[in-house]
């Protein structure tokens, strides 16, 4: 009798609750249905929290680097046309300023006809006064440049007369 084994039905095992959190144990649904041998332990449904569909958000992230990447090129050729207007309106009121100087020394002597001469202003007259040329000249007097002719003239608006008229000596004349 020692060979023969009994067999017994061996009753199944219930799985132990698992401990969560604070030590409670976890609740277990059996399905009502079949027999003892046949109990299955279900979980719950879990409520998932909808996530962000990522498509969508992608394309906004694609969208706003879109206008990223036209904004800066758009906003820096813009200040460069504006500077460049700036520029050319200062030119332009330079000119205006020539025209008005050659005027104003056109009455006081005749200028040579064809060439529009090189206007500037003298900002520091200590620093020429070593120059011959500029030994009378103060600030905010005009220097008028006219080099096909060769003539250099130091014009004085304040007192509206010329102050020093001279020929130009060019050191990097051709010779023959």
């Amino acid at each position: 009798m020692a060979l023969i084994k009994s067999f017994k039905k061996e009753e199944p095992q219930i799985p132990q609750p698992v401990k969560r959190g604070r030590g409670r144990p976890r609740k277990i649904e059996q399905v009502q249905q079949g027999s003892e041998l046949n109990t299955q332990v279900v979980q719950p449904p879990v409520a998932q929290t909808p996530k962000f569909r990522l498509p969508t958000n992608k394309k906004w992230l694609w969208a706003g680097l879109v206008l990223i990447i036209v904004l800066i090129p758009t906003i820096y050729f813009y200040s460069q046309n504006k500077n460049n207007e700036k520029k050319l309106n200062d030119l332009q009121s330079n000119s205006a300023s020539i025209d008005a100087v050659v005027k104003q020394v056109g009455k006081l002597v005749i200028l040579p006809s064809g060439e529009q001469p090189t206007l500037a202003t003298i900002s520091d007259a200590a620093k020429l006064q070593s120059q011959p040329f500029f030994t009378q000249a103060v600030n905010g007097d005009k220097l008028l440049v006219y080099n096909k002719a060769k003539i250099a003239i130091l014009y004085r608006p304040s007192i509206n007369k010329i102050v020093e008229m001279a020929p130009l000596n060019s050191s990097s004349q051709s010779s023959p």
